[in-house]
Order: structure tokens, then C-alpha cells, then sequence
């Protein structure tokens, strides 16, 4: 890995660290897409962890049809990454630890929607390992190492 991409990774994964929602697509049965705002977490390689209920459309969608595509940070600062790749349900076990980290990390309170909702209604977590992800920064002013008119790609 060359230093510029190690530098474009670093600010990756580190914007990816800073958010705590995306825009999450999915297909339906139908093959219909669809697409939701979900609140999510990240680890240093690139991987997307995320909730959603039980018995919600996204859950099943990707239990039939895997893949996903997603969009995260969308202004007011145009920096953003934009990927896709394949979700996997995680197993129970798996899914309460999420829960745990997302209420920290992602959630002004334990009261707050959708938490509230999932508990009562169950949740389950799914992994996504992106099979590709773009990185856009035009801001300039605050990273001036980083920003460029052009998409890096990460993965």
C-alpha cells in the first residue's frame, strides 16, 4: 500500500469512526429496491455492523439476498463514503454485544427510537464486508492533505 492510499485509509476509517448513521439499500423479494437510515458501528478493517428488528423489511431482505450498497456522511460538509458489499446475520450472542456498543456509541438515550422499539420487538445484528468503498472529501480547508475532486477507492 502506497503512503497516499495508507493516508486516504486512515481518514476512511476514522470518518467511518465519526458517524453513527447510514443510509443502508437493500433488495427485496420483488427485487424492489429499498433503502433505510440505520445507526451502525465500524472496525478498523472496513467492516459495517448494524440493528434492525427482527421482523423489519431489511432483515428480510438480507436474509434472502445478501447484498447491500450504503451511503455515509451526506452534509453538510461534502465528505462521504459510498460502498457495498455482502450482509450476514450474526449470531445472538453477537447481536447483544452490537446492541450494547451501538446504545454507547450511536444513541443520546436508552429512551430514544428505534432502541426502545427494538427491545421490545427483538433485534437481530447483521455484518457487512464491503466488497467495495469509495471515499470522497472536497473540503479543502480542514483536510488539506486528504481533500481532492476525485473518489479515492479504499476497497
Amino acid at each position: 500500500m502506497t503512503n497516499k492510499n495508507a493516508i486516504v485509509k486512515d481518514h476512511a476509517v476514522k470518518f467511518l469512526k465519526s458517524h453513527t448513521t447510514m443510509v443502508l439499500a437493500s433488495i427485496s423479494h420483488d427485487v424492489e429496491p429499498q433503502a433505510a437510515t440505520v445507526y451502525f458501528v465500524s472496525d478498523d478493517n472496513l467492516n459495517i455492523y448494524f440493528l434492525t428488528a427482527q421482523n423489519s423489511k431489511k432483515a428480510d431482505n438480507l436474509r434472502t439476498n445478501g447484498k447491500v450498497a450504503f451511503v455515509i456522511g451526506w452534509g453538510p460538509e461534502v465528505v462521504t463514503i459510498q460502498g457495498g458489499g455482502i450482509a450476514k446475520e450474526l449470531p445472538v450472542k453477537e447481536a447483544e454485544v452490537f446492541y450494547d456498543l451501538i446504545k454507547k456509541t450511536a444513541i443520546s438515550s436508552v429512551y430514544q427510537w428505534p432502541l426502545l422499539k427494538l427491545a421490545q420487538e427483538g433485534y437481530c445484528a447483521f455484518k457487512i464486508t464491503p466488497s467495495w468503498m469509495m471515499y470522497l472529501n472536497l473540503n479543502k480547508e480542514k483536510y488539506p492533505d486528504i481533500a481532492s475532486g476525485e473518489f479515492y477507492k479504499i476497497i
